[in-house]
């Protein structure tokens, strides 16, 4: 394929969901299925490579937001999250 058609194939991917963009890793996965025999060696590669940088992209940023979180916190039950911010419960 040359690089006119995978840029087509992959803006009809995006037009299925908009999450499916260059940013998601799960667009190439799904390019790379369905034209694996219609691409060469080096092209493989290189949505090898790119599927891998962009998983570890996600892997950082979900590791990034995921230690902003106070598990104290989000494991606390509901009623004592909002008596900690002064809520009044309802008797």
């Amino acid at each position: 394929m040359d690089s006119v058609e995978i840029t087509t194939e992959l803006n009809k991917i995006n037009r299925v969901h908009s999450s499916l963009d260059e940013t998601n890793p799960i667009t190439y996965i799904i390019f790379q299925e369905t034209f694996r025999e219609k691409l060469n060696a080096s092209q493989m590669d290189w949505l090898d490579f790119k599927i891998a940088d962009l998983n570890h992209k996600l892997n950082e940023t979900v590791h990034k937001q995921m230690s902003n979180i106070d598990m104290g916190l989000a494991l606390a039950s509901l009623s004592d999250k909002t008596e900690e911010f002064g809520i009044m419960r309802q008797m």
